[in-house]
């Protein structure tokens, strides 16, 4: 006689831990933060958002920061506060990114965005995002190399590979 026995005890002890990393994401949430930080400064490093790579300075910028020995160099990177003022923050249940605060937050938002500036907002500031993500409407969306880690990510850590 042939005789089969199946014991589910593992198979139920790993679906109880998987449960309890879904219960409690916040290591989760921790590494996702990293990640969004890593992809802005990834954008800094390579002159590029997530649409492509940044508008170049105008001749005057260039011939302004050649003057105080500021070029050549970086795409908005003339003393770094503003690739510095990149962090991530996360709770329990929500991760994300920052860039810039209080007197920076609208040097920051000019640069994401792009937009009017300057004395009577005469200078046009092309946008130059920075941070992992793009606007669709009035909706801002992963960039598809954040989304993809963040994907990946979140499977290694309900598997349990990812602490």
């Amino acid at each position: 006689m042939i005789e089969i026995e199946f014991n589910l005890t593992d198979m139920h002890n790993d679906f109880d831990a998987m449960i309890r990393r879904i219960k409690n994401p916040s290591p989760l949430m921790a590494g996702i933060a990293q990640e969004l930080v890593a992809e802005a400064e990834d954008q800094f490093d390579s002159e590029a958002g997530p649409q492509g790579k940044w508008a170049e300075l105008k001749a005057s910028t260039i011939k302004r920061r050649r003057k105080t020995q500021n070029w050549p160099g970086k795409i908005l990177q003339v003393r770094g506060n503003l690739a510095a003022s990149i962090h991530g923050f996360h709770s329990s249940h929500e991760a994300g990114v920052r860039a810039g605060s209080g007197p920076s937050a609208k040097y920051a938002a000019i640069h994401q965005f792009g937009g009017a500036a300057g004395r009577g907002q005469k200078s046009k500031i092309p946008a130059r995002p920075f941070l992992p993500f793009i606007l669709r409407g009035k909706e801002a969306v992963l960039s598809d190399s954040a989304l993809d880690s963040i994907v990946e990510m979140t499977r290694y850590y309900v598997n349990g590979r990812l602490i």
